[in-house]
């Protein structure tokens, strides 16, 4: 092994070391892992997605459709965002952006998945509340 090669090795060792020292702390719990998410990779739709999710749970609607979105901002044409969007939407009483919103979803609903999102449109149709991740 040349002496390069060792100081690149280790270089290499070093940063990932110094990395996960930092980020370790992200493991404590869930909500630190998503807020770790969020600042470590702003851009990454799925972290604000989550985000959303975890609102939810705890019932801060309005604050699970500000992440909803900021993670359209990111990925537009994401299924489960503008679902989940439209849901929340409609939960609030903004029935006319959570159609519009819906109507976003089902134009972009993955391939193998229509028979899934019709029965998600009916039961939204119905009033029947419900998101997914």
């Amino acid at each position: 092994m040349t002496i390069l090669s060792a100081v690149v090795a280790t270089f290499f060792l070093t940063m990932y070391a110094t990395k996960m020292w930092f980020y370790m702390d992200s493991y404590r719990d869930d909500y630190t892992l998503v807020e770790s998410a969020c600042f470590y990779s702003p851009k990454a739709w799925f972290a604000w997605h989550v985000r959303g999710m975890a609102r939810w749970n705890v019932a801060s609607y309005n604050e699970a459709v500000i992440l909803w979105v900021m993670a359209t901002l990111l990925s537009p044409k994401e299924y489960k965002v503008q679902f989940n969007l439209a849901n929340a939407l409609k939960l609030i009483g903004k029935e006319k952006d959570g159609d519009e919103r819906m109507d976003i979803a089902m134009a972009n609903v993955p391939l193998g998945q229509e028979e899934m999102a019709k029965g998600l449109l009916e039961k939204y149709k119905a009033n029947q509340i419900q998101i997914v991740l």
